[in-house]
């Protein structure tokens, strides 16, 4: 018979491990789907929707094309290899922007997720902290 003693009782061992476990349970949902664009009728822009932990978060990819050029049931441009694989190389940076925020070990949602995709993390420093240094 082995005993182990620890500082740390069990009961916190088993609840840290839950936590962990926990990102495994959230599903990510990335979807493509057309935006009218108000200027234009026959003009669409593409839009990004992340869905991850109940939380959503939209952004524009800057592809535009017309109705008759998308496929709304495959989320993809019709006879655009080129636009499908830039839809295709932005779903595969979502992904590695949510393996990186899960190996952090920090808790976020779909809108960190977009924020560390474009590079729009805001810093914590506020301007009264600033002249705090001083």
């Amino acid at each position: 018979m082995v005993f182990i003693f620890s500082s740390v009782p069990l009961h916190k061992i088993k609840v840290s491990r839950k936590i962990k476990k926990i990102h495994d349970i959230y599903t990510l949902s990335i979807k493509f789907y057309l935006k009218a664009i108000k200027s234009n009728n026959n003009d669409f822009v593409v839009n990004t929707q992340i869905i991850y932990n109940r939380t959503k978060s939209e952004f524009t990819t800057g592809l535009r094309c017309g109705s008759n050029d998308w496929n709304n049931a495959k989320e993809e441009f019709v006879k655009n290899s080129i636009f499908n694989q830039q839809l295709s190389n932005l779903k595969s940076k979502i992904f590695r922007v949510k393996n990186q925020l899960d190996e952090s070990g920090v808790s976020y949602n779909a809108s960190e997720i977009k924020k560390h995709l474009l590079g729009t993390e805001q810093s914590d420093d506020t301007l009264l902290a600033y002249f705090d240094q001083f």
